[in-house]
C-alpha cells in the first residue's frame, strides 16, 4: 500500500499532468484539471446554447433508441433523429465538460464528466437534471468509509479509504468520471480518475465502492470497460491496469500486469476475444478474458482513444491523432483507413452498415468505411 505522503505526491504530479495535457490540447479522456480553490460556478450555471455545439469538442456518443446523443465540452449535449444529419442542443444545468454517456432505454439516459458531475435525462436526452457532483460525492465517501472503518476495526483497507476520501474532500470537486453504465437490473455504475467507483441501486442514492476494485496501491484512473455478458465485466485504466469481474456484486480482480502504460478502451470481438488499446497505439488481444495476452501490431504509434465492433463483426479503433484503423479478422491485425481528414477523435458509433459517426475536436463527422476485404 502507498503511504499517505507518496499518494499525495502522486496526485500532485497527476494534477500537473492534467493541466499540461489540457494546455497541449490533448484528446485523452477529459485530461483537464481545475485548480484547488477555484470557483465552481460551472456546477450552478446552465450550459450555454450555441449554434456551433455540434462543431466543437465532443467526447462521447451513444444511441437512445433510434436517436443519437453526444456529449462534450462546457456541458454541451446534442441529439439527432436523422442519423447525425442535423443536431439539436439539449438543456443542461451545468457547464462541466462531459466525458461519457449511456442510455439503457430510449427515454432514460445518464451522462457524467468533470467536477464529479452525473446527469440524468428522462426524455431521450432533451433535458437533464444534476444527480450528483464532486462535492457531494466526496462528503458521502468520507462519511461512508469512516463508518465502515469504525464498524470493522480489523479491516486494514477502510482506514486507507478514509484517508483517500479526506484528501479528495480537501481537493474539491476536481475528479472526473470517465465511465457511466446502466446494467439490465437498472444499477448505474460510474468510474473515473484516481480509482473513483460508485453505484446507484435505486437511481436516487449513490454508494462509493472503491473497495470493489483491487486498486489501492495507487488508485489508478479507470478509463474504460468492456462487457462480455450482462454481469461479466472488464475495466481498463492507468499503468496497464486491467480488472475483471466474472460475477455480479463481486470485486473486480486486477489481472497480472502485462503492460505499464495507460489503456483507454476495450472491445469484444465476435469470437469472444477482448482487444485493449492505449498509449502510443499499444494494443493487446486476449482469448481467455485477460489471463494471457498477445500484442497486436498497429500501423500507427498514436494513442487509441475508442473502439467499436460493427454489425458485420469488423472492429474499428480511432486515435488521438485522427487515425481510423479497421480489423476484419477479429482483432488479430488492423489496417489504416486512407483518410485526408485528420482531427483528433474521441469516440465512434455505427449509424448504418459500414457508416460511422466520429466525435472529436471538430464535433461530429460521418464517414463511410471501405468495404471489407473478404
Amino acid at each position: 500500500m502507498e503511504t499517505t505522503g507518496h499518494a499525495r505526491l502522486r496526485k500532485f504530479v497527476g494534477q500537473l499532468v492534467f493541466v499540461f495535457a489540457s494546455v497541449a490540447g490533448s484528446t485523452l479522456p477529459a485530461l483537464a484539471a481545475v485548480g484547488i480553490g477555484q470557483d465552481y460556478d460551472i456546477l450552478n450555471l446552465p450550459a450555454k446554447q450555441s449554434p456551433l455545439a455540434s462543431k466543437t469538442w465532443l467526447h462521447a456518443i451513444t444511441r437512445a433508441g433510434d436517436r443519437l446523443v453526444a456529449v462534450g465540452h462546457r456541458g454541451h449535449i446534442i441529439y439527432s433523429d436523422d442519423k447525425g444529419e442535423t443536431w439539436i442542443q439539449a438543456e443542461v444545468p451545468v457547464r462541466s465538460d462531459l466525458t461519457t454517456v449511456d442510455f439503457p432505454s430510449p427515454d432514460e439516459g445518464w451522462a457524467a464528466g468533470h467536477e464529479g458531475v452525473i446527469l440524468r435525462s428522462k426524455d431521450g436526452g432533451e433535458t437533464w437534471t444534476k444527480e450528483l457532483d464532486g462535492y457531494q460525492f466526496n462528503e458521502m465517501s468520507l462519511a461512508h468509509y469512516k463508518k465502515l472503518a469504525q464498524d470493522n476495526p480489523d479491516n486494514e483497507l477502510y482506514p486507507i479509504l478514509v484517508e483517500e476520501a479526506q484528501f479528495a474532500l480537501e481537493q474539491g470537486a476536481d475528479r472526473p468520471w470517465y465511465v457511466i453504465h446502466v446494467n439490465q437490473r437498472g444499477e448505474v455504475y460510474a468510474a473515473g480518475a484516481y480509482g473513483l467507483l460508485a453505484v446507484s441501486y435505486d437511481k436516487k442514492t449513490w454508494v462509493p465502492i472503491l473497495e470493489g476494485v483491487e486498486n489501492h496501491d495507487g488508485f489508478n484512473h479507470i478509463f474504460g470497460y468492456a462487457r462480455f455478458g450482462e454481469d461479466d465485466f472488464m475495466l481498463v485504466g492507468e499503468r496497464g491496469s486491467v480488472w475483471y469481474q466474472p460475477q455480479p456484486n463481486q470485486p473486480w480482480k486486477r489481472l497480472s500486469p502485462f503492460y505499464t502504460g495507460s489503456l483507454y478502451t476495450a472491445v469484444i470481438a465476435d469470437d469472444g476475444a477482448v482487444i485493449v488499446s492505449g498509449m502510443r497505439g499499444n494494443t493487446f488481444r486476449s482469448t481467455d478474458k485477460g489471463f494471457t495476452w498477445t500484442e497486436v501490431e498497429l500501423p500507427v504509434a498514436e494513442s487509441i482513444i475508442s473502439s467499436e465492433r460493427l454489425a458485420d463483426g469488423r472492429l474499428v479503433l480511432v486515435s488521438a491523432a485522427g487515425s481510423i484503423l479497421v480489423s476484419d479478422d477479429q482483432g488479430l491485425s488492423f489496417k489504416r483507413v486512407d483518410d485526408e481528414t485528420r482531427w483528433p477523435y474521441t469516440d465512434l458509433i455505427e449509424v448504418e452498415p459500414g457508416v460511422i459517426l466520429l466525435t472529436g475536436r471538430n464535433g461530429v463527422r460521418k464517414l463511410e468505411l471501405p468495404n471489407p476485404t473478404r
